[in-house]
């Protein structure tokens, strides 16, 4: 308009209002620049390149390393700090390929209470917003008086957690530079073949079957890769030899899906005996086992069958769990064997694995004596 009207021959100089910003580095969003650090996981558009720090905290999850990468504005801006930070869980405790969406949503609101108590700040509304097929959960925090407010916007894929935080002095709605911040935000090297790679690094390559003999568990089955085992301990509380005991295995399956292995086991008291069990109400624990695992949510279940292990009634099922934009396919024994029970899990993330593989896996399973 301006343009226009000089030169129709009018003096027109333009003015400056006071809360606008000549600063082109900050309000024209072609200047800024794109964040893409090696091996974290994402991309993003921000002012500036950003400062990284590293800080490492103790917390009910235990001891984490946590990656910032911040730029802070000057203090008259529209907000004041833009900022990514990650942080890496151990795969076998938080990892959101295996977590229930009751634990997903607890292990966010555990997440939100500890940053907004962290900052001594007051959560005032919560939410969630798409970026491509992913959900992520949001809170808007606001302390001093509410002389200041912090936009958080979460995200946990697989075991990493992605946190993007926006401090601004003014308000959190229609603000120009959270907006493009936010939804400049990608998930960078998390295609099948880089993430190949990347475990392959981790010493989670080999492709080669192997029995995992358990003498404390009494059974043995073919695990594929590396395998670790630990105590499934309470949060916190030092593993007991009661606490059940479980192996896991993290490798691809013949057409290139991210595969998990995992097998549990847990005793129960000498009362609670298979044999003093009706067909009845152990068919009803093995249902009830495999509706906790998917939410209760009977459609997410494919399909359940009853057959004998050593004489012994099991049940074998295939659910579906979908998170995070991936589909996640499980077929799974449930077997209660006189005072112990056996969890076997077969998982895929992708797409279903194939019939032969999958039963090489969940019919290796032997008891090592009677």
């Amino acid at each position: 308009m301006i343009d226009l009207l000089q030169k129709k021959g009018y003096e027109v100089k333009p003015i400056i209002a006071p809360k606008t910003r000549e600063l082109p580095e900050i309000n024209n969003f072609e200047n800024w620049v794109n964040v893409a650090p090696k091996e974290a996981g994402f991309s993003v558009k921000m002012p500036a390149q950003p400062e990284i720090e590293e800080v490492e905290k103790t917390g009910k999850r235990g001891r984490l390393k946590l990656k910032f990468f911040m730029i802070e504005t000057p203090q008259d801006m529209e907000n004041h700090i833009y900022s990514v930070a990650i942080t890496d869980y151990s795969f076998d405790k938080i990892n959101s390929l295996t977590m229930t969406p009751t634990e997903l949503e607890e292990f966010y609101e555990e997440s939100f209470q500890g940053v907004s108590s962290g900052v001594n700040g007051e959560i005032i509304q919560r939410g969630t917003i798409k970026l491509d097929s992913f959900e992520l959960k949001t809170i808007d925090v606001k302390l001093y008086a509410n002389e200041l407010k912090i936009k958080y916007v979460v995200l946990l894929r697989r075991n990493r957690l992605f946190m993007l935080q926006v401090m601004a002095k003014d308000s959190l709605e229609n603000n120009s530079g959270l907006d493009f911040f936010i939804n400049s935000f990608k998930f960078e090297d998390y295609n099948l073949d880089e993430n190949f790679v990347t475990l392959a690094n981790k010493g989670w390559e080999t492709k080669e079957w192997e029995t995992l003999v358990s003498e404390e568990g009494n059974f043995s089955i073919l695990m594929l890769g590396k395998t670790t085992g630990r105590r499934n301990a309470s949060e916190g509380e030092v593993p007991k030899n009661s606490d059940p005991l479980f192996y896991m295995s993290e490798n691809f399956d013949d057409d290139g899906n991210e595969l998990i292995l995992f097998v549990q086991f847990e005793d129960f008291p000498p009362e609670d005996h298979s044999d003093s069990i009706s067909t009845e109400v152990l068919s009803d624990f093995y249902n009830n086992i495999f509706l906790g695992v998917v939410g209760y949510d009977k459609e997410r279940i494919l399909s359940q069958k009853t057959f004998k292990i050593n004489g012994y009634l099991a049940q074998r099922g295939e659910y579906l769990i979908s998170n995070e934009g991936n589909d996640v396919y499980v077929n799974a024994i449930s077997f209660w064997y006189k005072t112990r029970h056996y969890f076997i899990q077969h998982g895929t993330v992708g797409k279903k694995s194939s019939e032969e593989e999958i039963n090489n896996f969940l019919n290796s399973f032997k008891l090592l004596k009677e």
